[in-house]
């Protein structure tokens, strides 16, 4: 035991032992004993069930056995009348044997005298005034009395009136043994008229002490007593007879509650002595285990230490199979992974400071120009040919940072659940022939060749967003141009599965280049964003490393895929996916149909010319900007700095079309929009606001806007939208790109940053 008391030295084991004592035996002790308790109290009240079901058959049988004796007495008399009434000591002087097995003593007291069919000198006894009334309708009753030596005598009387005897009564003492089955004569028994026994198997329930609790009881059934054997359970029944025999008579039943206990008692005494071995035999165990545990735990902690310091090449050794064991293995498998994930965090760390880099000179590069060029138009010595050179300088470079703006704005939107995708009808032979369009010119000035083909036959119409498809089209035909020195760059499109349910069709893009290809560690990190095959300062190509990140999460969104297929020097392949939607009733074309000829568009400057606008722009510089845009187009501009202005003016003058901008001063707008349309505005009120993000157009809708465009104001964006809000009248159908939903939706043209979410 040295070892053991030793152990006590250590906190730990000081606290396991206690805690041991408190959180283990003494709960299981406590446990033990309440259930030990919940077991005596059921065992009380199965004993109490058991007894008054007992007593109720006792009763039963006692009940029987009174018809019985009445059966036989009815009988008796019967007899006494077919013979005829006999004077004392007649034929009828011999007794039955049934009689003589139910009755001590019985008399039938006729006019002529007394006939003592079965022992002597039973007197008639003196009646209460109730039971001669009960007793005068001819009814069989009963009467207890008291008896000799102070025993109560249970007697049966009958009225012979109906039996044509006359006056007269049969009178019998009955023999309370015959009324009580024999088996009951080893129990614990009593029967009992109020307080008086009339008979009892056990002296226990029928002392003076006995009898008070029984008195005093009430309407309780159930009760204990205390007898030579200790106490008893006990329960009482009444007997409740027919109310022809005009009394009633109470069952006593009991049983020592040491044989009902028996059980439990064993239990005890058995359970106190496991506990006693259990509790020194689980000392001397945890006592043990305690010394073993002590050692790995020290082990382990010091290894966590070490790790926390930065040490992350530590490692726990421990020998055997046990939890222990299973806890230093993870233990190390955690170490591995921290030190793992610590150097997938530096390098992404390492990544995103490339991406920084390369992305703050990816922004300064055009800002650069664009000021630079900005600078030179505002010297007095260039000519008008040389200012629009830099003019269209500073547009080229102003859309590629746009561009760049738009990748960070869609990386954000995918990154926070934002991107929402709008599905409508169109077709998706258009939207690759205007992907194949935007990306024409750049492919030709490097003198790649460009294809496109239809694999079968594909639908004339899917349900998607087809402002989402051609971005994605775009992004990987750009990449494709980007990458290709020489050769050419070809797309194929096809319907996958076509015999499979809506469900189960995918339609399929492939963009072929003749690149330089891609090592499969490229590959591997190809669609993680802020990663790009070459981010040294030397790179050949530049970009944000965005696109192709964004492109799969689009397709994704449109239930398909983007997947890669490359090899270096063999040029790279590129499968975008998409879910068609339900394609039942639509009809399947075979090859490229003819693109139809675009519906005639009346010139902005004939269809607009003479119409009276309202532009709500709190920024002066974009205000005048707008305005001057539109009066280039022919329109009479008026100007308010926010929508209180607005509102006043609009419901004063007529106008033909409001630009509201949403974030403004005094009054934003949309409740500037608001209050119009309750007012009873009807004319286009048309959302002009740098908000682009998903759900913002919905809150324009919402409003009462009519259409959604976004900043910077794009030119052709900005004729589409005069076109069809203020051509309506010169028109009968008014040109809508293939990418536009009708009125009634937020509309913008391919290309635009308006028409997609970021």
């Amino acid at each position: 035991m040295k070892l053991q008391f030793g152990l006590f030295r250590n906190r730990v084991s000081r606290r396991v032992f206690y805690e041991l004592i408190a959180f283990v035996f003494l709960p299981l002790g406590a446990m033990a004993y309440l259930g030990i308790e919940q077991v005596t109290s059921q065992l009380e009240r199965q004993g109490f069930a058991q007894l008054k079901g007992s007593a109720k058959d006792m009763a039963m049988r006692i009940a029987e056995r009174l018809r019985a004796v009445e059966f036989d007495v009815e009988l008796l008399l019967g007899e006494l009348t077919s013979a005829g009434a006999r004077a004392p000591g007649g034929a009828l002087s011999k007794p039955r044997a049934n009689i003589s097995e139910k009755f001590e003593r019985c008399t039938v007291f006729l006019p002529q005298g007394a006939l003592e069919y079965l022992g002597s000198g039973l007197g008639l006894p003196a009646l209460t005034e109730a039971e001669r009334d009960h007793l005068a309708n001819g009814a069989f009753g009963l009467v207890v009395r008291p008896g000799t030596e102070g025993a109560t005598t249970l007697m049966a009387v009958r009225n012979l009136d109906s039996f044509g005897l006359g006056a007269g009564a049969f009178v019998g003492e009955l023999r309370t043994e015959a009324l009580v089955p024999a088996e009951l004569e080893s129990r614990s028994f009593a029967l009992l008229h109020g307080q008086d026994v009339i008979f009892t198997t056990d002296a226990a329930l029928v002392h003076e002490e006995a009898l008070a609790t029984l008195g005093s009881m009430g309407a309780a059934t159930h009760f204990t007593l205390e007898g030579p054997l200790g106490t008893y359970l006990a329960t009482r029944q009444t007997l409740f007879l027919h109310p022809q025999y005009g009394t009633n008579l109470t069952i006593v039943y009991a049983q020592p509650r040491s044989e009902i206990m028996a059980p439990v008692a064993y239990f005890r005494r058995a359970f106190a002595l496991a506990w006693i071995l259990t509790f020194q035999v689980a000392m001397l165990i945890s006592l043990r285990r305690i010394h073993k545990t002590l050692v790995p735990i020290s082990i382990l902690g010091d290894s966590a230490r070490r790790m926390a310091s930065g040490d992350l090449s530590t490692r726990v050794e421990l020998q055997g199979n046990d939890e222990f064991k299973q806890l230093a293995d993870s233990f190390n498998e955690m170490a591995e992974s921290v030190r793992t994930r610590t150097q997938q965090l530096e390098e992404a760390n390492s990544a995103k400071s490339r991406f920084l880099a390369n992305m703050s000179h990816e922004l300064r590069t055009p800002m650069t120009s664009i000021l630079g060029y900005a600078d030179l138009c505002r010297s007095d010595e260039v000519t008008p040919k040389a200012k629009r050179g830099h003019l269209e300088v500073i547009r080229t470079n102003g859309q590629h940072l746009l561009r760049i703006i738009n990748d960070i704005l869609d990386v954000s939107g995918i990154e926070a659940n934002r991107l929402e995708i709008e599905r409508r009808p169109c077709s998706p032979t258009l939207i690759l022939d205007e992907a194949m369009g935007m990306i024409r010119t750049q492919a030709v000035a490097k003198g790649l060749g460009l294809s496109q083909r239809t694999l079968g036959s594909v639908p004339e119409s899917i349900s998607t967003d087809p402002d989402r498809l051609r971005q994605v089209l775009v992004n990987l035909l750009g990449n494709a141009v980007k990458f290709t020195e020489r050769g050419h760059i070809s797309v194929e499109m096809e319907l996958v599965g076509k015999e499979a349910p809506d469900a189960g069709r995918r339609l399929a893009y492939v963009i072929r280049d003749t690149g330089p290809g891609m090592t499969p560690e490229v590959l591997a990190k190809l669609f993680q964003p802020f990663v790009q095959a070459d981010d040294s300062l030397t790179r050949a190509q530049g970009g944000t490393g965005l696109g192709l990140s964004i492109a799969r999460s689009i397709a994704r969104l449109l239930g398909g895929d983007v997947i890669c297929e490359s090899s270096p020097g063999r040029g790279s392949a590129f499968r975008v996916t998409i879910d068609p939607g339900e394609l039942e009733g639509i009809p399947l074309l075979d090859g490229l149909p003819a693109l139809p000829a675009p519906a005639p568009t009346p010139p902005v400057l004939e269809v607009a010319k003479g119409g009276r606008v309202l532009v709500v722009e709190d920024v002066a510089v974009n205000r005048v900007l707008a305005v001057r845009l539109l009066r280039k187009a022919g329109l009479v501009v008026d100007e308010a700095e926010n929508g209180a202005i607005a509102v006043d003016k609009a419901l004063a003058e007529p106008y033909s079309m409001i630009f509201m901008d949403i974030q403004m001063p005094v009054l934003d707008g949309f409740e500037a929009t608001r209050r119009l349309r309750s007012a009873g505005y009807t004319e286009p009120i048309v959302a002009l606001t740098a908000h682009s993000f998903a759900g913002e157009r919905e809150l324009c809708l919402e409003a009462g806007c009519d259409d959604h465009l976004t900043k910077p104001i794009d030119l052709v964006r900005l004729q589409d939208t005069l076109t069809r809000w203020m051509g309506a009248a010169a028109t009968a159908t008014p040109a809508i790109p293939s990418s536009l939903p009708a009125r009634g939706h937020a509309t913008s043209p391919p290309g635009s940053r308006g028409d997609r979410d970021p």
